[in-house]
């Protein structure tokens, strides 16, 4: 790295130098240069100037072409799959290098290469001293559908470097169908704050992305003075008998990526409560957990026994919340109620299910 005189600073300087390397491979290069003082008043005064050039590709076995080294890695695991192991060479090579390593598993995979000694690749790279290297290993374990695949995750949970991986790894245990570690995960969850939250609430909603409920079906709006009036007085819907005859629930055809908004499809739309329920239909008894996130005041019922409660949130406060549940073998009724005042006056509402064990509507 070179350092400019700050008597120099008025000028254009033009560097020249000598870099000397020997790659063993064919790689490349990149020239960068910053600054410590904002351009002001071109750019703001926390921007600082950053330059870099496109990158010098260079030929180090010298046949004319360039080989990256993401393809020199796969070259190495195409030749470990044959052989039904990583060689001890691998251990030699640079964190990067072992990094590629793992995503040449990963396009291989994809080609249709033998599961079993997919897993077998990846359950030794989960072991790598490099962090990155165990954690894109974990990732493509938790996708594989091999036993053997989640076996070797529950190993790697067993050994964790720390408590951040020690998250990591339940989360994947999650996305592998192994939902009782969402209980071990959702502590890290409900502490992290700022970036970490935004990025475990990201991940959250990825795993649920493609799976969402459908089929709500809404009754109300009826009366109430207040949001704990609303919450904790029995409307007809909880009823198993009412004077007023049978409940009229009505298709919502809202429930856009889990979301239902009541405000949308219901008036009076203050001081009011409205219900929405959902059948989900498991095929063997299940441990779970459902996220919920709403502004409202609202309850969570699963088979008439509530699962969640919550009083009205400031939008500064509002946030998923994970609520484990139980779910029996057959079809169960999941109803929500919510209570408004005035503002906001709806939910979002998913169950953790990445394969696809429950059916929704």
């Amino acid at each position: 790295m070179t350092k400019l005189d700050p008597s120099e600073r008025a000028k254009v300087v033009r560097y020249e130098g000598k870099f000397c390397d020997k790659p063993s491979r064919d790689t490349w290069y990149a020239v960068m240069a910053s600054g410590d003082e904002a351009p002001v008043p071109v750019q703001h005064k926390t921007a600082l100037p950053l330059g870099f050039t496109n990158v010098f590709r260079f030929d180090a076995d010298g046949d004319g072409l360039f080989t990256p080294l993401r393809e020199h890695a796969r070259r190495l695991v195409a030749a470990a799959l044959t052989a039904g192991e990583l060689p001890a060479s691998l251990a030699a090579e640079t964190p990067s290098f072992r990094r590629q390593a793992v995503g040449a598993v990963g396009d291989l995979a994809a080609r249709g290469a033998n599961g079993d000694q997919v897993v077998r690749l990846l359950s030794a790279l989960a072991r790598d001293s490099d962090p990155k290297v165990r954690g894109g290993a974990f990732e493509l374990l938790s996708r594989r559908p091999e036993k053997s695949a989640l076996l070797a995750l529950l190993n790697a949970r067993s050994r964790a470097a720390d408590g951040l991986e020690r998250a990591r790894l339940d989360f994947e245990l999650v996305r592998a169908g192994h939902l009782q570690a969402i209980l071990d995960w959702k502590p890290a969850y409900d502490a992290s704050k700022g970036l970490d939250r935004h990025s475990m609430r990201r991940d959250l909603l990825e795993l649920v992305r493609t799976r969402p409920i459908s089929g709500w079906k809404t009754a109300g709006p009826y009366p109430a003075r207040t949001w704990e009036e609303g919450l904790s007085a029995e409307w007809p819907p909880e009823m198993e008998v009412t004077s007023a005859g049978a409940i009229r629930w009505r298709p919502t055809g809202t429930d856009k990526r889990c979301q239902l908004n009541f405000r949308d499809t219901m008036d009076p739309r203050e001081h009011a409560v409205a219900y929405a329920r959902v059948s989900l239909r498991a095929a063997a008894p299940l441990e779970t957990a459902l996220l919920v996130e709403s502004q409202s005041a609202i309850r969570v019922l699963l088979d008439g026994v509530e699962v969640y409660c919550q009083k009205p949130r400031k939008d500064s406060e509002t946030r998923l919340e994970i609520v484990p549940v139980s779910l029996r073998a057959g079809e169960q009724s999941l109803l929500v109620k919510s209570a408004v005042e005035r503002g906001s006056w709806g939910f979002v509402l998913h169950i953790v299910d990445p394969l696809g064990r429950v059916s929704r509507g």
